[in-house]
């Protein structure tokens, strides 16, 4: 199941791709290859075109032919391929459907890889056979590495078939490992296809729950807490930028504590020095207090020196204790940065985006008019005023489906509708 956020994306892209769509009624194989698609998705609406031959061929029946025969799998899958080169014919309506399935199938599987591997490879199916799968890993052009190292797998092991537990296991080994040797310039490069994706959509940021998800899977985990942490400080989009800065931040950095906070420096006691009591001197035997009578005085010698005072002893001070101060760890605020480049560039947009009315000329405004808004200026005119007020596409568009299409039941796939949408999409994509 898509995730909300995943989903609104990925109708954006649509949005963002129909309104290139040459006005033909059907699509062959020359018209889809020229038409300004990722090459994931352009694989996934061949892959549902091969798939769709492959079951044609497979529903023939003869009585005198086994046509499902083994050793007809690679000629009918060379002519599977064949017809859909040559022979594909899609009407409008059906080419619209496949397309925007193609794009849903592959904003999820730009989020969570291992996940839509495993489902689109097995569906509801327990076990394939290893050829059947080495087939449909065919259909996957991003995220390369990973599908590179799961067919070196099956060529070393070369089981004859695999279980879905199985292949989800050894997917999710091989990429946790590979990532866990990644410098960080070769893992942000594993977001490109991501962030390619949402610039599709007019977004420059990726959600923060997507990019949880993703990291999440490889096993990331002190990366996942970052983002957990953005989360928790109001941020729920990182624009790539942003998450390189964040990959880089130490998480000591980004989880203020206690530990972490300035010390106060210590208190040092001096010891008071307290004068000692003055030195008996020879003159004044009285202030001698001893119990023990005095010696009999004797003759003064010639040899003897002169008596003198003794030298008064220096008092001792006790030397203050040195405490070595600990320099604290810089507490970097990098959610609160973050928050203000945010803002800053929230602002250059605001300033730089155009008034909806100067995109639309007469003739469109009356058409407009008349279509979409059931003949009513009054509501074209709030419409508008709503949509100038607005600062991303993606609130736009949304307001355009509540609004507008869903309200006065518009066919969102009209000429009309088109060029409006078309119009709207221009204002946040021209700065």
């Amino acid at each position: 199941m898509t995730a909300p956020l995943t989903k609104q994306v990925a109708q954006q892209v649509f949005k963002a791709i129909f309104a290139t769509l040459p006005p033909i009624e059907t699509f062959l194989y020359a018209d889809i290859e020229a038409l300004p698609l990722s090459a994931q998705c352009r694989a996934f609406i061949f892959a549902e075109l091969t798939f769709s031959a492959r079951s044609l061929l497979a529903s023939l029946k003869s009585s005198r032919f086994n046509l499902q025969h083994n050793e007809l799998r690679a000629p009918r899958q060379q002519f599977a391929n064949q017809i859909v080169v040559v022979a594909t014919q899609l009407q409008r309506d059906d080419f619209i459907k496949v397309l925007e399935s193609a794009i849903v199938i592959e904003a999820q599987y730009l989020a969570r890889p291992q996940k839509i591997l495993k489902d689109l490879i097995f569906a509801n199916r327990t076990e394939l056979s290893s050829l059947d799968v080495l087939d449909r890993l065919d259909n996957f052009v991003e995220y390369a590495y990973l599908i590179d190292v799961f067919k070196q797998y099956l060529e070393r092991k070369q089981p004859s078939a695999l279980s879905a537990e199985k292949f989800e296991k050894v997917l999710f080994e091989i990429d946790a490992k590979l990532c866990a040797t990644y410098s960080h310039d070769e893992l942000m490069m594993l977001f490109k296809p991501l962030f390619d994706f949402h610039a599709l959509a007019g977004e420059k940021a990726v959600s923060c729950t997507t990019l949880q998800s993703f990291l999440a899977e490889k096993q990331l985990n002190d990366h996942v807490k970052r983002i957990d942490l953005a989360m928790q400080n109001g941020i729920d989009a990182l624009t790539a930028e942003a998450l390189n800065d964040l990959l880089l931040a130490p998480l000591a950095t980004l989880t203020p504590s206690d530990a972490l906070a300035p010390k106060p420096a210590p208190v040092i006691e001096v010891p008071q020095v307290v004068e000692p009591p003055p030195m008996p001197v020879a003159s004044e035997p009285s202030r001698l207090k001893t119990t023990e009578p005095l010696p009999p005085p004797q003759p003064p010698s010639t040899l003897a020196p002169e008596p003198t005072a003794p030298e008064p002893i220096a008092p001792i001070v006790a030397a203050p204790e040195i405490v070595k101060e600990e320099k604290p760890v810089p507490n970097i605020d990098f959610f609160e940065i973050e928050k203000q480049k945010l803002q800053s560039q929230k602002a250059q947009q605001d300033s730089a985006l155009r008034d909806v009315r100067l995109l639309i000329s007469d003739d469109e405004r009356k058409k407009f008019i008349k279509r979409l808004f059931k003949g009513s200026e009054a509501e074209y005119n709030q419409a508008i005023s709503a949509i100038n007020q607005m600062k991303t596409w993606r609130e736009a568009s949304l307001f355009i489906d509540r609004e507008v299409f869903s309200r006065f039941k518009v066919d969102e796939f009209s000429s009309e509708a088109v060029a409006f949408v078309d119009i709207v999409f221009e204002r946040f994509q021209t700065r």
